[in-house]
This record gives structure tokens, sequence and C-alpha cells, in this order.
């Protein structure tokens, strides 16, 4: 039994389409896995199962944990936990590739980490006789396939890559038996389309889908659920909060959302406002600045929380840090690794990152890694890393086979010496 506030417990058991909005650290998670493993128990005995979305793989894997610890083998049987990626990969793109004549055979996914897109972009832009710059090769990552199928995203909208070099890129990527991530979603919402048995069919099956982080969905993801809305065979749990919409570079937006769950005649007024992370005294300048309806306010253990909110002008983030933050810690007694900075920029950490580690301050983030991103020892340094600070074994799935653990292990080596 998962133990519930009254808000959460209102809005689990409410019996139809719900849209709710949750404020930062009110136990979003604990509601879904609480409405998952309900819906579950109603769908027990039957064909069905319940989908639950989720915006990257390690909500995957804590959602997936978690309804382990609490639920039955039977009743997680029932539950289909994936990204929007894999669910698409999972029950439409690969079952119905023949429906995409375009579409490579035994496609795989090509990532902005792989070798290969640097050379095809290279190719691209020797063809048109342009010299490469460091900033090339993100202008053609941010490049997406729109619910059109034409180029859309940063690099398009700021004039670097054109409509054509796009579409050139994507041929390359093809001919080499590849697409991207925005291409799983097209592809997907045209197969639905252009062949409404899938949609149909895919409808029957899951009697539930729970989307988490609604106010990032796209135009393309939005279309895809509306395809299953339109047989009238799916229920829709969403959560998310438009405040805390942060990915508009890659097509998020939150207005979107509202407008599905208006079509979808799902309940809007449910909310959660009790923040059980943060205290009073943070709460409150975060609610001066963007007030909600319902307030919200600190709960559970963080109402006896003590702390502040201090504000200090500086001439660079650097001097505020080094001047400031620093000592702060210091005075406090807080470790680094339970200190963060935060920025509205990633580019904004970079020399913040490189001039902390001149200052022999362990750190992690953008900036921080004195190796390269996309080399394997990447992955494999920030998940030693992520296990050490949890202080717990670190389960390692196979891709292919996603329930199937392939290794567990304790590492036993400092948070500064795989994350600094």
């Amino acid at each position: 039994m998962i133990s519930l506030t009254p808000e959460q417990r209102q809005a689990v058991e409410h019996n139809g389409n719900v849209m709710l909005s949750a404020c930062p650290g009110s136990g979003k998670t604990r509601v879904i896995i609480a409405k998952l493993l309900q819906l579950a128990e109603r769908v027990e005995e039957t064909p069905r199962s319940i989908g639950c979305i989720t915006y990257t793989n390690a909500a995957v894997e804590e959602i997936e944990m978690r309804v382990k610890q609490v639920g039955s083998n039977s009743l997680f049987d029932r539950c289909e936990i994936a990204t929007i990626h894999a669910f698409c990969l999972q029950f439409i793109l690969r079952p119905f590739r023949w429906a995409i004549p375009d579409l490579p055979q035994d496609f795989k996914i090509l990532t902005r980490e792989m070798s290969l897109f640097d050379r095809l972009v290279r190719t691209v832009e020797e063809e048109i006789g342009r010299a490469v710059q460091f900033r090339t090769f993100e202008d053609y990552a941010s490049v997406r396939v729109g619910i059109d199928g034409l180029p859309t995203g940063a690099g398009i909208e700021r004039g670097i890559v054109s409509a054509s070099n796009a579409e050139r890129y994507w041929q390359l990527m093809r001919n080499h038996g590849y697409i991207d991530f925005s291409m799983i979603l097209y592809y997907s919402l045209k197969i639905l389309r252009e062949h409404p048995f899938v949609g149909r069919g895919l409808a029957c099956k899951f009697a539930w889908l729970l989307v988490d982080e609604f106010q990032d969905t796209t135009d393309i993801q939005v279309e895809i659920l509306n395809e299953f809305h339109r047989h009238l065979q799916s229920g829709f749990f969403l959560v998310g909060d438009e405040n805390q919409s942060i990915n508009g570079f890659a097509g998020a937006r939150p207005d979107l959302a509202r407008a599905f769950a208006g079509n979808a005649n799902a309940e809007q007024n449910l909310a959660l406002s009790g923040n059980f992370r943060c205290a009073p005294q943070v709460v409150l300048p975060a609610e001066t600045l963007i007030p909600r309806v319902p307030a919200m306010h600190s709960a559970g253990a963080a109402q006896n929380y003590a702390g502040s909110v201090n504000y200090h002008h500086v001439a660079s983030p650097v001097q505020g840090i080094a001047d400031i933050f620093l000592p702060l810690l210091q005075h406090h007694q807080i470790a680094f690794g339970k200190a963060a900075i935060v920025a509205p920029w990633w580019q904004h950490l970079v020399p913040v990152a490189q001039r902390l580690r001149e200052f022999d301050v362990p750190v992690f983030g953008p900036g921080a890694r004195p190796y390269q991103r996309r080399r394997l020892f990447a992955v494999l340094a920030e998940q030693l890393g992520a296990s050490v600070e949890a202080q717990n074994l670190l389960q390692l799935e196979s891709p292919r086979f996603h329930r199937r653990p392939i290794a567990s292990f304790h590492a036993t080596i400092s948070s500064t010496s795989c994350c600094a």
C-alpha cells in the first residue's frame, strides 16, 4: 500500500481522464506509481495493458524499480513503462516498418555521440564547400522532422542549416541504415494516420496511458496521443507542470497539453500543491515569482527545514561563486556533493565548472568532464558515480532485453575520481 496525501489520493481515485498539475517536489512519481498499480489491478485478468510514458530512461528505471517493490509480478507484467521513443519503436515502428518504404531494413538509431554523426555532418558541409565550425554539430543535432515532415529546429531557425542540407543529411543517414529520434516519432505518426487499424489495435491493447512530464510534449507526440484517443478505447492520466517546461528548443509546447486535455475531456482542476523538498523560506519567493492556483506550500518534513534566499549582484558568475558561494558552503559545513549551481543555459555553466576544477572543487555537470562525452567511458563513469552517490547497487540492463539485469555491482571509488 502506498501512502498518499489527500491531494494525491484524490487524483489517483478520480475515475475519468485527468490532467494533473504537480508543483516541484510534490510526489508526482508516487502518484503515477499508485495510479499505475491501481489500473493494473483492473486489467490483471484481461488481455489489456497499462502504458506509462516517461520523458527519460532514468525515469523509466525509477518507476520500474518502485513498481517491483510495491506490486506483484503479475501487476508489473501488465505495465509497459517506456519513453515515448521506446514505446513507438516497440509497438508501432518496428512491427509495421513495411508501411514506410523509406525506412531502412533493420534500421538503427543515430545519436549525437556516435562518430557517424560527425562524419555525416562533415560530408554535407564539404559538399557545399563550407568549413565545419564547433557550433555546426550542435546545429545539425538540433534539427528534427516536423509534424509536416519538413526540417525544423534551432539550426533551421538560425539559418545555419538549410532545409536542403537537412534533407541531404537525412538521406545519408538512411543510406547508412540509420534514423534519428525525431524520425521515430514522425514515422510512427505517419503509420497511425495512414493505417488506422494500427491505432485501433493499440487503443484496444492499452486500457490507459499515463504520461509523465506532459508539459514537455511536442506537437507530434500530442498527435500520436490523439490517434489513440480517436478510437475512444484508452483512458489518459497526464501529469506535468507548465511552469517547468524547459524543452521548448526541442518543440515542447505546454499549450498543446491543455488543448489535448480539453479534447479528451480530462479533469484539469486537480493539483498537487505540497512541496516535500523545499523549506518555506525557499517556497515563498518561488511562489511569489510564479504564483500557482492552488498556491505551492512546504509539506511534510520540509515544513521544518531551515533555509534562506539571498541576492548578491556580482560582476561575473565565477566571482560570485568564488567570493560568496564557496565561503558560504564552508561556513555552513555543507559538502560539495550536497550543493548545486543552476543557470538558465548549460553553456553558462561551462566556464564556472572549469574554474571550480582549478580550485580543486569536484564538479559534476557541463564543462566538468575530463573526458569526451561520446566515449563509452563517459556512460560507465556517470553510472558509477550515481551508484556511489546513492549508496546502492546499480542494475545495468541490456537495452535489447529491457527487464533482464545483466550485471549487478557496487562501486567503491570516490565521486571525485569519476565526476571531477
